[in-house]
């Protein structure tokens, strides 16, 4: 129990020290995490980086058997910024009121998810 207060206390003081060491990451850095079946593969968030809308286009929606996707963006200290549900194969999702960084995107669809990284421009 010791060595976890010790851990987190440390990225704590961190955190503190050098805020934006998290966005400290190369944006040319591909970052996808899959869970689940390929169903979520093909999925486009255009632009990236974005400035005022993300666009999602999920290549592999069935009109004839319309499943819903629950959209979570959260910044890259974890926070929740939006979440929405979707039934359909293109949406956009508004970052203008979003700080610039990175946002982490999951996409959910059944017992399958995605997470992909974003960046926000100015």
């Amino acid at each position: 129990m010791k060595n976890i207060r010790l851990a987190l206390s440390l990225l704590f003081v961190l955190a503190l020290a050098a805020p934006n060491a998290l966005n400290a990451v190369n944006p040319d850095d591909e970052f996808s995490m899959t869970i689940g079946t390929d169903e979520l593969k093909n999925v486009d968030l255009f632009p990236n980086p974005v400035k005022t809308f993300l666009n999602f286009d999920l290549n592999d929606f069935n009109e004839d058997d319309p499943a819903t996707y629950t959209i979570t963006v959260y910044n890259s200290l974890g926070r929740m910024m939006v979440t929405d549900k979707f039934s359909v194969r293109s949406f956009k999702i508004d970052f203008t009121s979003f700080n610039a960084g990175f946002y982490f995107v999951e996409i959910v669809c059944g017992e399958n998810k995605i997470t992909r990284r974003i960046q926000k421009d100015k």
